[in-house]
């Protein structure tokens, strides 16, 4: 049977209900995971996804 690990140790995939929560920001843009098990938080996940990258300024030649 398939579990997961959660505060409460390993849980079955299956008596745990799952919401996703979707934000999205200038820069970003999130997916966090939540896992609740008789109404209460087992487990949060967050992934979190850059749209662009750090800028950078000056002379290319002098960076190394």
């Amino acid at each position: 049977m398939n579990q997961v690990q959660t505060t409460q140790g390993l849980v079955d995939r299956d008596r745990l209900e799952v919401k996703e929560i979707v934000t999205e920001e200038d820069n970003s843009r999130s997916i966090a995971t939540e896992w609740t098990l008789d109404g209460e938080l087992v487990r949060r996940d967050l992934h979190i996804i850059m749209l662009r990258g750090q800028e950078l300024s000056g002379d290319a030649a002098n960076l190394g």
